[in-house]
């Protein structure tokens, strides 16, 4: 016969699972509790697939013994104490891309003892497809494989033995054959260990080696070992490693020689586990996890402490946009010292399920977030971020709740305070005329964008504004949500200076209470300015000015404040190139508020054209945008009967750009009219002769 258990279900056992009469248990999505009173064992081939989701373990007589392959896909919990689980060396630990099997807290929460798993386990580890480094560490003694026989798959150079599994790993070094590589990369080496003396990380010399108890390594995985060059497209792939599981307190101890030194380690269980519950010894209450998904190819996330014992990520989103901030199984870590002898000490009980999410934004008290993206047409990527973290019980010193900067290989933006490189910068509160100095670094000619968020400040009396030194703009900063400000780096040096960008806060009168919002857009070369404001109290009047370069600014209008709380006004007579607009509001004393600077692009003389017209021999008929602004165009293709025959939409994305649109060859021949809606609606009709 043959039992298949349904999801969430638990099947208890009570004496021996035995596959020799041709019985079978389907447990792919249920629990398997093995709770006899005399040893009990496990035979080969009694579960479909060799599969079981989760095995609870709550065996009176201590002890459950596998005689055959048995893959997990869930959890193994213990349920009593002094319960031996012997797995002869046949239990895999199974990881993909929607599961991956842990081995839960063998104490309950310190309630249990004495229970142990013993034999060496396989563990997988699931990497997803992206091009990216990692920093990995895989959960077991390292008492049986070398890296060459568990993540290399045992492969000759460039071999592939077990297709979606393992990993090239490529070396800089002339011996690099001889010492287990798979090919030589004059870039480096592409599996690294950190040092704490130099805070660098080294290329591994050998890969005839076993893996170090405790630590991280940064690895860039390209895909499985099918990936042979660093052209390979990218694929996921899966990691593995045979040894004895870590089921017991672990210690490591002489992590640094001084303060300030990173040190990169690794979760040494098969679980998830919670940072909070680590015994720390000089070493910061704060941590950094990488992210395969910022950037191009990662970078560090830093977690801190926030009031309430809560987790606070920065910048947050990539990998962890459900907010699960748990140290993963199979994952490394970096912390920092705050003198020599620096040490961990786990404990079973750090084990979580890494489903459970430690952290939520709205716990984490005043926060004000500042985010570098990189933007492409019109789709924006994060890189890294910073975040100043504000509460009485801070202090303004940096000492060892503040998170100091470690910088990955791509772009990065960091707070730079008295010369110290931070990614988290604690302070009791934000005082008059407050300076926050940002540094950015790494960057490339590119569009980019700095976005602040902003989370229970009081703007009730303190506005923020964010300085260009290059471009010498002043931009508003919201201190009660979102603000996005854009900004390019060329080929000027000054463009991607350190020092660029410094955020000034300051104190403001009633009258600024009155948020202003102001936006402008080009409408057939004249550029429309709008604003809102939120109310009107004190409010007498509003002027609008205009610039070419965003420092030196004209007057070009003036409004008497009506109480309509929105007001627009037309410029029939920008300059080609950037207009700069601003809103400045008086009251009736003649003090005056300066809105956030916005900026129009405008084109030379804008056209479009039609050709060939007629269109005679082909079914092409070509559509040029000439001065034209940027965005998404619907384009309509209308009979003279005003019969809508065709629409696409076009991407205009340069100044001046053709676009091919595609007749029928079974319309009829006549006139036909083009249908141009630009980005702000505005629609244009050009006409044209299809003669076929």
């Amino acid at each position: 016969g043959s039992i298949k258990l349904q999801y969430g279900s638990i099947f208890s056992v009570f004496g021996s699972i035995n596959s020799a009469i041709g019985g079978l248990f389907n447990a792919k999505d249920g629990t398997i509790e093995m709770a006899g009173l005399s040893a009990q064992n496990i035979s080969v081939n009694a579960f479909k697939g060799d599969s079981v989701m989760n095995l609870k373990l709550r065996n009176s007589s201590k002890s459950v013994t596998l005689l055959g392959p048995l893959n997990l896909l869930g959890k193994i919990s213990f349920e009593g104490s002094n319960i031996r689980f012997v797995t002869n060396d046949f239990l895999t630990l199974k990881s993909s891309d929607t599961l991956t099997a842990t081995v839960g807290d063998a104490t309950n929460n310190n309630t249990q003892t004495g229970n142990s798993i013993t034999g060496n386990v396989t563990v997988e580890r699931y990497i997803s497809n992206r091009k990216a480094w990692r920093l990995i560490s895989m959960p077991t003694k390292h008492n049986l494989q070398t890296i060459h026989t568990s993540l290399q798959e045992g492969a000759n150079a460039n071999g592939n033995p077990t297709p979606g599994y393992g990993i090239q790993i490529t070396s800089d070094r002339l011996s690099w054959l001889a010492d287990g590589f798979d090919t030589l990369t004059s870039g480096g080496a592409s599996m690294k260990m950190l040092n704490p003396m130099t805070n660098v990380y080294e290329g591994i010399t050998t890969t005839n080696s076993r893996m170090t108890m405790g630590s991280g390594y940064m690895t860039f995985i390209r895909g499985n070992r099918s990936a042979t060059s660093a052209a390979s497209p990218s694929s996921k792939t899966i990691i593995r490693e045979k040894g004895a599981l870590q089921n017991d307190t672990v210690s490591f101890n002489n992590l640094s020689t001084a303060a300030n030194q990173n040190i990169a380690l690794g979760n040494p269980y098969a679980s998830a586990i919670d940072f909070r519950k680590i015994l720390l010894t000089n070493v910061q209450r704060l941590y950094y996890l990488w992210d395969p998904m910022l950037g191009t190819y990662g970078g560090y996330q830093t977690c801190v402490l926030s009031s309430g014992n809560n987790i606070t990520m920065t910048p947050g989103g990539g990998s962890y946009v459900s907010g699960n901030y748990h140290i993963q199984s199979g994952q490394g870590f970096l912390v920092g010292s705050t003198a020599s002898h620096a040490g961990v000490k786990y404990y079973e009980f750090c084990k979580v399920d890494s489903g459970n999410q430690v952290m939520r934004m709205s716990s984490n008290g005043v926060y004000l977030k500042t985010n570098l993206l990189s933007v492409q047409n019109h789709q924006a990527w994060l890189h890294d971020g910073v975040m100043i973290m504000l509460d009485s019980s801070y202090s303004n010193q940096i000492d060892e709740e503040d998170a100091r900067k470690i910088i990955g290989s791509g772009e990065y933006i960091a707070i730079n305070q008295n010369n110290e490189q931070l990614s988290v910068e604690k302070k009791k509160g934000i005082s008059d005329v407050d300076t926050i100095h940002y540094e950015i670094g790494k960057m490339k000619v590119a569009d980019y964008r700095l976005q602040f968020i902003a989370g229970d400040m009081d703007p009730s009396d303190m506005e923020a504004y964010l300085i260009d030194n290059y471009l010498h703009l002043r931009n508003y900063v919201s201190l009660t949500d979102t603000t996005n400000i854009d900004f390019s780096v060329n080929a000027d040096p000054a463009s991607y200076g350190s020092n660029r960008f410094v955020l000034v806060f300051k104190r403001v009168s009633v009258l600024a209470n009155n948020n202003i919002e102001v936006n402008a857009v080009l409408e057939e070369q004249k550029v429309l300015v709008k604003w809102k404001i939120g109310n009107e109290t004190g409010v007498d009047k509003f002027e609008v000015y205009r610039s070419e370069d965003g420092m030196h600014f004209t007057g070009i209008t003036t409004q008497k404040a009506i109480g309509n709380l929105s007001y627009t006004y037309l410029d029939q007579n920008p300059s080609n190139g950037l207009n700069y607009y601003r809103v400045d509001y008086y009251d009736q004393k003649g003090t005056v508020v300066s809105s956030s600077i916005v900026k129009v692009q405008v084109w030379g003389n804008a056209e479009y054209s039609v050709y060939p017209n007629p269109v005679v021999k082909e079914n092409n008929v070509y559509l040029m945008l000439k001065n034209r602004m940027l965005g998404s165009y619907q384009i309509n293709i209308v009979q003279s009967s005003g019969r809508v025959l065709k629409t696409v939409s076009i991407q205009h994305t340069k100044q001046t750009a053709s676009y091919i649109l595609k007749l029928n060859n079974n319309w009829a021949a006549g006139i036909f009219h083009l249908e141009i809606i630009d980005p702000n609606r505005n629609k244009q009709v050009i006409s044209f002769l299809y003669n076929k």
